[in-house]
């Protein structure tokens, strides 16, 4: 803990640095702590595993029920990492690995040859395979000078000898897969979102494909949006049934001053279910903007202390006040 502390404060000191040094010394700096982000990592995985091992000993030792050994794990990691149990879980499988399958893969993660995202990749890649063929997957990429490759080509590579390893498994996997096929979204920085299709590879290319050749084509005939947005409005409006992609009708749940409603100089931010805070103004005018029919769904306000208004309020506060439209 003690030499861990002394590298952080290292670290936060070399920061604070005005000293002036060639860019050759920076580049050189880069790489390696470059290196020394793939050797933490590799330090986590391990604490991550020791701290497994001393909990599940823990709860043997106290006679917890076979059905709950483990519980707690995930959960303690995630405040550790400030991440969720559930993506803490997903770091601990992945650490599990690489440390009792994936040695090699490992030692060079913990060295700093390999990066983090190459191993994670690296795991995924041979999840189907048993511990043995894992091992033999595992020398084979070391030897074949993985860590010299970049993050796709490394992909590609490992994706190739783990089907080798075990066709029937890896298309087992492939076919068990499918049935996890799904749709998300997820906010993204400056009021964009970010929408994600989990496809079978031939369903989602040629998804890709149609709406590049309609792009294309709208792009020779004079369409003046650029190729990704009119890829990106093709998208909706083919999903939505909707001849433009901006009449798209969105119900905007809003938690603000009822003066920010009537008065454009104190629009506080709106929330979009799924998306999070937008602001008041473009709140307003995606409303104006949409073709489709406008409604108040609920309206309830409480008491204000101060001139005006009082704030808008409801017992559930992700569908109190709505606007939808």
């Amino acid at each position: 803990m003690v030499r861990l502390e002394e590298v952080l404060a290292d670290l936060a000191a070399a920061v604070a640095e005005s000293t002036p040094v060639a860019d050759a010394v920076r580049i050189d700096r880069i790489a390696r702590l470059e290196k020394l982000r793939a050797a933490t990592a590799a330090l986590q995985a391990a604490e991550s595993i020791r701290f497994a091992q001393s909990q599940v000993a823990e709860q043997l030792a106290a006679d917890v029920h076979p059905d709950t050994i483990g519980r707690g794990i995930a959960e303690q990691i995630g405040l550790a990492c400030r991440i969720s149990p559930f993506m803490a879980a997903r770091r601990l499988s992945t650490a599990r690995a690489l440390w009792f399958e994936l040695p090699d893969t490992y030692a060079q993660l913990s060295t700093g040859e390999l990066s983090e995202r190459v191993a994670e990749t690296v795991v995924a890649e041979t999840r189907h395979l048993d511990t043995e063929r894992r091992r033999q997957v595992d020398e084979q990429l070391v030897a074949a000078g993985i860590r010299k490759m970049g993050l796709k080509a490394a992909a590609s590579y490992a994706r190739k000898a783990a089907y080798e390893a075990d066709r029937e498994g890896y298309m087992r996997r492939g076919r068990t897969e499918r049935k996890h096929r799904r749709v998300g979204v997820r906010a993204a920085p400056d009021t964009m979102a970010i929408l994600t299709g989990y496809l079978p590879v031939e369903q989602g290319i040629a998804c890709y494909a149609a709406l590049r050749q309609h792009a294309d084509s709208a792009v020779a005939s004079g369409d003046g949006r650029t190729r990704d947005q009119i890829m990106a409005d093709t998208l909706v409006e083919r999903v939505t049934g909707q001849a433009a992609a901006g009449d798209v009708n969105v119900e905007l749940q809003l938690m603000m001053p009822l003066d920010a409603l009537i008065n454009s100089k104190n629009r506080s931010a709106a929330v979009i279910p799924g998306y999070g805070p937008l602001p008041g103004d473009l709140a307003w005018e995606i409303m104006v903007s949409s073709k489709g029919a406008k409604w108040w769904r609920r309206l309830f306000t409480g008491p204000s202390s101060s001139a005006g208004s009082g704030p808008i309020v409801g017992g559930d506060p992700s569908a109190a006040t709505s606007m939808a439209g």
